[in-house]
Formats: C-alpha cells, structure tokens, sequence
C-alpha cells in the first residue's frame, strides 16, 4: 500500500498512528471555509445535476471521502483535492474532513492534478491542458533539485515520460494539450465547445495575439473555424513572417468540403415507404429515382400546358 492509497474511504477509519506511519498526515474536520481553495486550481466546479446529488448524499450520510489538504506559504490551509466536496458542503453546511499533509507546493501540484484525472468523467481540453503544462512543470522543478546523494536531477525527457506513466497519456498528446494553452481564451473555448478540433488549434497556438484575435473575430462574424490544412497553412505562412490579417480573412473565406451545407431527411418521414430490412443506401437509391421520375412527369406535364394554351 502506498501513501495516496490511504486518501481512499477506508483511509478515514485509520488510525492517526498509521496515518502518520504512512506519511499521510493529520485528519481534521473544518468548516469549508477554513480551507482556501489551490492557488491556480485548473478544473471548474460546476453546480449541475451531479452537484445536486453530491450535497443530498452529503446531506443524508456526510462526506465519505476526505479531501486533501496543506498549509501553503503563507501558512494557510490550502485545498489539494476534492474541490465539488468542498462547494457541496458549504451548501449542505457540514464540516469537510480534510487530511493535511506535509509537502511542497510542486508535490501538491501532482496530488491534485492526479486526483482529478482520476476522479473526474467529463474533462474539459482546456482542464487538461492546464493539468498537464503544471504537473509537468512541477515534475521538472523537482528533478532539478539536488540532496547529498544527487547532483543531476531528473532531466526535462524523464519527466515527460514520468508524466505519461501517472497519466496514462502519449507523449504527443501531452505535448497537443499543453500547446493549447498558449491559445487565445476565446478560441480554447471553442475547443472545449467542440467548434474547433484540438489538431487545428495546436497550429494556431503557434501564432501571436494579433493574429489568434483576428481568427477568432473572423469567427465571431461568420462562426467559421479553421480546418487542419488551413490551421497548418497559417503556422507555415507565420514562419515565414506571410501572415498577415488579410490573408487570414482570405483563407478562411475559402469554402471548405465540411462547410457545404448537407440535406437531411428524418427517417420518420419516409419509413412508411420502406420495409423496416431496408439499407440506407436501398432508400437512398429509392428516393433518387423517385426524385428522376417526378422531374420526367413534371417535363410531360409542363409540354401539354404549353400545348393547351397554344390552342386557346
């Protein structure tokens, strides 16, 4: 068993002693706002369905996992983990056990950004962007201090590959995540909204403000976003200083394959046509040539209109 393994629910019914032989620190019930919340917390508590479920199971059977805490630099009782319960219990108004724990800020760093990978189900880009370039700053910042039997540190390569392990997470795509956070916070928003893809927007993060502004003001008036080859077409042009806002207004006005705009028909309407063993390429065929045989009737019908009224 390792220390972090104690934080889980059985960890509430240790012992101090064995808290303290673990190396997990004191178990303190506080009121929420005796704990502030971390200096730069990268995930958002959002009071949604899930929330409302959070406090009424508080409510009804109290906090069954403590969260994690330490005192900060200027000696306050900083939250690490467990953030939802911390707003979930102010508004149930109960206490939150906390266990506080003797580290440094780059150890409370990784803590909380494991914790909430772990914990969470619906995580932002952006969330994980902003996880990823902290815990892979704090890994670094720790391999490069030195004790009595270092003197090396953990270079910058071990720590990406440290950071892969913990979180389960390619090299390339912590690299694509990380790059993200040098993005207009406009424009990362539309990631994290799914109106633009992480791909096209790792580009962008490439260029400068001015250049990221004046995409996301094309958007803004045409809510176009730029395609991957477009995105890549900018990071070349503003390497070899080309890019200027004309030409982005240019680009982005060309019309892309995935902009064209589609036809749909609802199945509900034309299933009553079909049998329920037909394919959609059946139907599609099927409505093709119901299509060709109305404009052959409405050509016939339309030469004896003509004819009708030529003999008036």
């Amino acid at each position: 068993m390792n220390g972090w393994d104690m934080v889980k629910p059985d960890g509430l019914f240790s012992t101090q002693q064995e808290r303290d032989s673990y190396g997990i620190g004191e178990l303190r019930n506080v009121y929420p706002e005796e704990v502030i919340e971390f200096k730069n917390h990268t995930f958002n508590v959002v009071h949604d369905e899930d929330m409302e479920e959070l406090i009424n199971s508080i409510k009804e059977n109290g906090v069954l996992e403590p969260g994690v805490a330490f005192y900060n630099e200027d000696g306050q009782l900083e939250l690490i983990a467990g953030h939802r319960r911390r707003y979930a219990c102010q508004c149930a108004e109960k206490q939150l056990p906390v266990l506080i724990k003797n580290i440094t800020r780059d150890d409370a760093i990784i803590i909380m950004g494991e914790s909430n990978l772990n914990r969470r189900t619906n995580i932002l880009p952006s969330e994980k962007a902003f996880t990823y370039r902290a815990m892979l700053e704090a890994m670094t910042r720790q391999g490069k201090r030195t004790d009595l039997t270092s003197a090396t540190g953990l270079p910058k390569l071990r720590a990406r590959d440290e950071l892969s392990k913990r979180v389960n997470e390619s090299h390339e795509m912590i690299r694509r995540y990380i790059r993200l956070t040098y993005l207009n916070s406009n424009l990362l928003n539309l990631v994290d909204e799914k109106r633009m893809g992480i791909k096209p927007a790792v580009e962008i993060s490439y260029l400068d403000s001015s250049l990221q502004k004046c995409i996301w003001d094309f958007y803004e008036a045409n809510e176009v976003t730029p395609s991957h080859a477009q995105a890549i077409q900018f990071k070349k042009l503003h390497q070899q200083k080309l890019l200027d806002e004309n030409m982005i207004i240019q680009i982005l006005s060309e019309e892309k394959p995935n902009q064209k705009e589609g036809f749909r028909i609802s199945s509900d309407l034309v299933s009553k046509y079909f049998s329920d063993c037909a394919t959609s390429s059946q139907i599609e065929n099927r409505i093709i040539k119901a299509l060709e045989l109305l404009e052959k009737q409405e050509k016939i019908m339309g030469k004896e209109e003509n004819i009708n009224e030529s003999s008036l």
